[in-house]
């Protein structure tokens, strides 16, 4: 498993309250909620063969979800203080990437 890319998103409602609809360019991702102090957000995942959604919020500071990435998904909207989440995308590669085997 390699991690392509680990960031930290800010989301508030002054400025990125939510995320679009997307899949991400990875195998797996991840986020992980680093505060509490706000109200809203979480992750909805959508099903593209019937259309149904399910929302899934962290319980609290720590927890996070792991999901594969090319699930349709989108960042609910944060509607009070700030939600600062650390996101992660990972690949699982097929050779060694130092030696090639």
């Amino acid at each position: 498993v390699r991690a392509n890319d680990i960031f930290v998103v800010r989301y508030e409602p002054g400025g990125q309250p939510n995320l679009r609809r997307h899949t991400d360019s990875s195998f797996i991702s991840f986020n992980i909620i680093l505060n509490d102090g706000f109200e809203g957000g979480g992750t909805r995942f959508h099903s593209r063969p019937d259309g149904t959604h399910i929302d899934v919020k962290p319980p609290a500071v720590g927890y996070g979800i792991l999901s594969n990435a090319n699930i349709l998904h989108e960042g609910l909207a944060t509607t009070n203080g700030t939600r600062y989440i650390l996101v992660g995308f990972d690949d699982i590669d097929e050779r060694d990437p130092f030696t090639g085997e």
